[in-house]
C-alpha cells in the first residue's frame, strides 16, 4: 500500500548496534506538535538494507524525502545504500552527530565523547515541555540517564548496564551461573537459581532507575519531568512507581526535529 504523500516527508532513522527504528512524518506541523509519528518499523540492524527497501516501498516514487539518520555503527552508511535509487529525486540527508547544533545550551565538559543518542532524545524530551527540567532515562543494551534544566542547559547524566548487559556478566563472571536470555518480572524472593538471578536483576534494575529518579526530583524540584524510552522502556515502565511519561519514539521525534 502506497502511502499518501504530501511535498516533502520526513524520516527518522535511529541505527543501533541491534535493531533499527524509522518513523514517519508528514509535515513540520505533526512534528512541532509532538505527535506520534503517521508511521513506525523497526526491525534488526543485520537486515537494515534489505529491511529499508521494504520500508521505502511504501512511498511513492515521486516522494521528496529529508531524511536524518543517527548511527551507533560505524560501518553503517544509509547514504550509500541503493534502495534510496527508486525515488525520483535524491532525498536529503542530514546525519547527525554529538557535535550537530542542537537547541539547548550543551554543559557536557566532553561533547566529542557524547553518544548521539543521548542528546537527541534530550531534544526530543525539550520540544514536549516548557520551562521545566527534564530527565530522560533509555533503557536499552546500556541504561542512561540525561538530564536538562529547565532553561535548556544540558548537564549530562549517568550510564549503567543494562539488563541484557547484567545477565551476560553474571554468566561470562561466575562459574556456574547460566546465562538468561528473557527477562521477566519475578517476585522479590527467588525460589530458585534462575528466579533469583532474575529478582536481583529486574529488582535491581527498577530500584536503581527509581532511586535516580528521586535523587533528581529531591536536587531540582518535584516538578523534573521524567520521560523513559529504549529498547526496555515498556517492560520497566509496567514496574516503576515513580511518576513518569513512557515514549519509545522520544530519540526518533528528536531527530525529527533537527530536520526542521
Amino acid at each position: 500500500m502506497i502511502l499518501p504523500i504530501e511535498t516533502r516527508i520526513y524520516l527518522a532513522v535511529d541505527i543501533g548496534n541491534t535493531r533499527t527504528k524509522v518513523a514517519y512524518f508528514d509535515s513540520r506541523e505533526s512534528i512541532l506538535s509532538n505527535s506520534k509519528p503517521q508511521q513506525f518499523w523497526f526491525f534488526f540492524t543485520d537486515t537494515l538494507e534489505e529491511s529499508l527497501a521494504e520500508t521505502l516501498s511504501h512511498f511513492a516514487p515521486s516522494s521528496v524525502l529529508s531524511v536524518g539518520y543517527i548511527s551507533t555503527s560505524r560501518v553503517i552508511n544509509p547514504e550509500e545504500m541503493q534502495c534510496w535509487n527508486r525515488f525520483e529525486e535524491p532525498p536529503v540527508f542530514h546525519r547527525i552527530h554529538s557535535l550537530t547544533p542542537f537547541p539547548l545550551n550543551n554543559r557536557y565538559t566532553t561533547p566529542h565523547t557524547l553518544g548521539t543518542d543521548r542528546i537527541v532524545a534530550i531534544t526530543g524530551a525539550l520540544t514536549q515541555v516548557h520551562n521545566t527540567p527534564v530527565l530522560v532515562v533509555d533503557a536499552g543494551t546500556a541504561i542512561t540517564y540525561d538530564f536538562a534544566t529547565s532553561r535548556s542547559e544540558y548537564l549530562g547524566g549517568g550510564i549503567s548496564a543494562g539488563i541484557r548487559m547484567r545477565f551476560r556478566a553474571l554468566h561470562e563472571f561466575t562459574a556456574r551461573l547460566p546465562l538468561i536470555e528473557e527477562a521477566r518480572h519475578t517476585p522479590l524472593i527467588g525460589d530458585s537459581t534462575l528466579n533469583s538471578m532474575m529478582s536481583g536483576v529486574i529488582n535491581g534494575t527498577i530500584a536503581e532507575i527509581g532511586g535516580i529518579i528521586r535523587q533528581y526530583r529531591q536536587k531540582f524540584g518535584e516538578e523534573v519531568r521524567v520521560f523513559l524510552t529504549g529498547g526496555d522502556a515498556v517492560f520497566i515502565s509496567e514496574k516503576l512507581p515513580e511518576e513518569h511519561v513512557m515514549d519509545e519514539c522520544l530519540v526518533l521525534k528528536g531527530i525529527a526535529v533537527l530536520l526542521l
